[in-house]
């Protein structure tokens, strides 16, 4: 199933001050550090989201489903759908009625109680959008974030020559977010 990540502003699980402490810069400086750490702190919490399959901080999905039954999304926990669209052949847009679907938060499952008969237009024609997001961090993975953060802040190149403690700070990162990986197939 092919899903997008809505834009706009995700309040990060990790402050920009808990990344300035983990990296040792003075709290309260203002000079272009923030500029580089909060990208750094973004790209930390989807390179977790990546690898565990859940989303660490509160965002709205939007998800193609190839069709009705029951359909599992992606990215769990999901807080709350906001809606199911879908096109019919002739390409005009429907919502289904939430009285037609129940939906479990946990399991990240929509069962489709009443799937319309419209044949489906072809591409992406069923859309579901909902938000997601847990409500703590675990700190296996907030230390993996904060290594990646660390790490990328003090090695700003794709290659540190001479250096093992890339492919150590990737073997940590990824054991730190493997014991929180979201396994579904």
């Amino acid at each position: 199933m092919k899903f997008e990540v809505q834009g706009g502003s995700v309040k990060e699980p990790i402050s920009l001050e808990a990344a300035k402490m983990h990296i040792r810069t003075v709290i309260g400086d203002t000079t272009e550090d923030e500029h580089i750490l909060r990208p750094l702190i973004s790209a930390a919490r989807e390179f977790a989201e990546n690898t565990t399959g859940v989303s660490w901080a509160e965002q709205t999905i939007d998800a193609y489903p190839e069709g009705w039954g029951v359909i599992r999304l992606p990215r769990p926990p999901v807080q709350e759908v906001l809606g199911i669209t879908y096109r019919d052949e002739q390409g005009e847009e429907h919502v289904l009625e939430p009285d037609r679907y129940a939906v479990d938060r946990i399991g990240a499952k929509i069962y489709i109680k009443d799937p319309p008969t419209a044949t489906l237009d072809v591409g992406h024609p069923i859309k579901v959008t909902y938000t997601a997001g847990k409500g703590e961090l675990p700190q296996t993975v907030r230390q993996a974030m904060l290594l990646l953060i660390g790490h990328w802040y003090n090695n700003r190149e794709a290659v540190v020559v001479g250096s093992a403690a890339s492919v150590e700070v990737d073997m940590t990162v990824r054991t730190l977010l493997n014991a929180k990986r979201e396994w579904w197939f």
